[in-house]
């Protein structure tokens, strides 16, 4: 390991103004219901069978559905909220447009400092909101990447000293919860299939079309590009780099896969059309 990974995780730890997490077990027995944006995150909001089967568990909900999903979210009080993203604290970069960052910073903001209830905000050792209610605890998790298969890896990973390779806000919640105690995480709109999405247009541009289960509600689907000053290029094709990346995410999806069993617990997967193959996948209306 080299020296200055250690120093990092250290930093993260004892040193940082906002320190990480120290963990520990949230559970209290509980399962964990991680609730991404998929489309197939319909079957649940849409369905109020499949909702109940879920009724005990812990919920966790992620980015914009805070607020796209509003009255939802206020029904069932989730206990966590996952953010990792700097437009959710209102940092933006020359890859994003500026009213977007403008949005979902004033409208995730507005969102949480209206909630009445207990409520964990799970994000990255990076964030820097500041959200002026008492219901709101959060929940630093460190970002300070590790990935080999020794036991001291594992371990590391336990005490949030460093972390898998997190590529998104659905992994940073799976981090989480293996982290801090569940045993069980079931997951629900993690379909991780939008790349089916890819097109190139006439002009030679990548793009896709990102649809998200909340695109229903606002009747569109987000069309974007990748260019090749920003996003990158192999051996000038803009589609290798973004394949290779989608490569990287699939690895941490599994490498969270094999530090869950690790920790004597698992993964399902309960979105039957997800492209995830490291999962076990059941039907919401089986039993777990």
């Amino acid at each position: 390991m080299k020296p200055g990974l250690i120093y990092e995780m250290i930093f993260h730890h004892y040193v940082n103004k906002k320190k990480v997490t120290r963990p520990f077990d949230l559970s209290g027995g509980k399962n964990l219901l991680i609730m991404a944006t998929g489309k197939s995150a319909g079957e649940y909001w849409d369905h109020p069978d499949n909702q109940e089967r879920f009724k005990e568990y812990d919920m966790l909900v992620m980015n914009r559905s805070i607020y796209k999903m509003e009255k939802e979210v206020f029904e069932k009080k989730p206990r966590y909220f996952a953010a990792c993203d700097p437009i959710y604290w209102g940092e933006g970069s020359s890859s994003v447009n500026g009213a977007l960052v403008a949005e979902t910073f004033q409208k995730t903001t507005a969102v949480l400092e209206k909630v009445d209830w207990d409520c964990y905000l799970v994000t990255s050792i990076h964030e820097k909101f500041a959200i002026k209610n008492e219901h709101i605890h959060i929940i630093r998790l460190n970002a300070t990447t590790y990935d080999t298969d020794s036991e001291m890896c594992y371990k590391l990973y336990k005490n949030n000293f460093c972390s898998p390779p997190i590529k998104n806000v659905g992994q940073l919640a799976l981090y989480f919860g293996i982290t801090f105690g569940y045993k069980e995480l079931a997951v629900v709109g993690m379909d991780f299939d939008f790349f089916k999405n890819l097109f190139c247009d006439e002009n030679c541009l990548v793009g896709l079309y990102a649809e998200h289960q909340y695109d229903k509600i606002d009747g569109k689907v987000v069309e974007a590009h990748f260019s090749k000053e920003k996003y990158g290029t192999i051996n000038n094709s803009v589609l290798a780099k973004y394949l290779l990346n989608i490569s990287d995410t699939f690895g941490a999806y599994g490498k969270l896969s094999l530090y869950a069993k690790k920790m004597g617990g698992k993964i399902i997967n309960y979105s039957m059309e997800s492209m995830l193959d490291c999962y076990e996948k059941h039907r919401m209306n089986e039993g777990a």
